[in-house]
């Protein structure tokens, strides 16, 4: 009876070490070409493209502030046909 036991004691650590998911010891870092926390910016009421002064400050306002009008056909890119044209 302890063997048996014993056996689906082994079993049992075998597989949860199976299911466990692993850490990578060396993650890397999300690549994001504007900082999360630029301080240059600021959400102050501009809404459209026209208002803007860089592809990147468009970029900002689009994932920062809410109730812009910036990104037309809904592809996450901003004010592609001035100032993001590329």
């Amino acid at each position: 009876m302890i063997f048996v036991g014993l056996i689906g004691y082994q079993v049992y650590q075998f597989a949860a070490a199976k299911l466990t998911p692993k850490q990578e010891n060396n993650p890397q870092p999300i690549n994001t070409s504007i900082p999360l926390n630029n301080t240059q910016y600021r959400c102050d009421g501009r809404k459209h493209c026209s208002q803007m002064k860089s592809c990147e400050e468009a970029k900002w306002f689009l994932r920062n502030c809410a109730d812009t009008q910036i990104d037309g056909d809904g592809d996450g890119i901003p004010c592609e046909s001035s100032l993001c044209s590329e």
